[in-house]
């Protein structure tokens, strides 16, 4: 059984989705918030870049990644932003950070690819 309900993401148009996937957006959209609230409070930048808060990157690569497997062509791009700032870390002290970003990205990637709506 397929479950399928139409939505109007906050960022996107209206598309018919899995339930679990509209969960999954909402959810990154919501870590999303905290992530950048909490980089606020700790004086960090909530930009997905090299200078990022590791929260933000991996939060805005999930919600990236969502909305790809969701059928919104931007998630591509908001998910090879967060990839692209991982990677510009990989030279800097926190490059332990910026691997665990990627690989973790690149697992749920690797694991979803598949189910694009």
């Amino acid at each position: 059984m397929c479950l399928a309900l139409p939505y109007q993401d906050l960022y996107g148009p209206v598309k018919k989705t899995r339930l679990w996937l509209k969960g999954a957006i909402e959810s990154w959209i919501r870590s999303l918030e905290y992530a950048i609230k909490d980089a606020e409070a700790a004086g960090h930048p909530t930009s997905v870049a090299a200078e990022g808060a590791f929260g933000v990157i991996l939060g805005a690569g999930y919600l990236g990644l969502a909305r790809w497997i969701g059928g919104q062509e931007s998630g591509k791009a908001q998910y090879e932003g967060a990839i692209a700032a991982f990677t510009s870390q990989l030279g800097a002290e926190t490059k332990d950070e910026a691997q665990l970003g990627i690989g973790q990205l690149e697992k749920v990637k690797e694991r979803y690819a598949g189910t694009r709506a």
